[in-house]
């Protein structure tokens, strides 16, 4: 993940971490430590953004996910809504 952070942060452009929705406790411990690292790693670098969607959403509703993991048309929706204000909010 963080050669990745780098190579977009190495072009001068704009780079969005999006958090996952959490699964499990194990799941959002493994988030939070990425996201620990990658704050660490690039501190001080203005075009570094985060995006913690990992409480969003419940992936046990059936209606969100059909397997609790992949997301239904709804979920994406759902996840798109809460995301989408956050994009906007780079490019103003």
């Amino acid at each position: 993940m963080a050669e990745a952070v780098k190579y977009v942060l190495d072009r001068d452009k704009l780079a969005l971490v999006v958090t996952q929705p959490y699964r499990s406790e194990r799941h959002r411990e493994q988030q939070t430590l990425l996201s620990a690292f990658l704050r660490e790693q690039f501190k001080d670098v203005p075009n570094l953004h985060f995006a913690n969607l990992g409480p969003t959403l419940n992936l046990l509703d059936p209606e969100l996910t059909g397997d609790s993991l992949h997301l239904t048309p709804l979920g994406n929706r759902q996840l798109a809504q809460h995301l989408v204000g956050r994009v906007r909010a780079l490019f103003q």
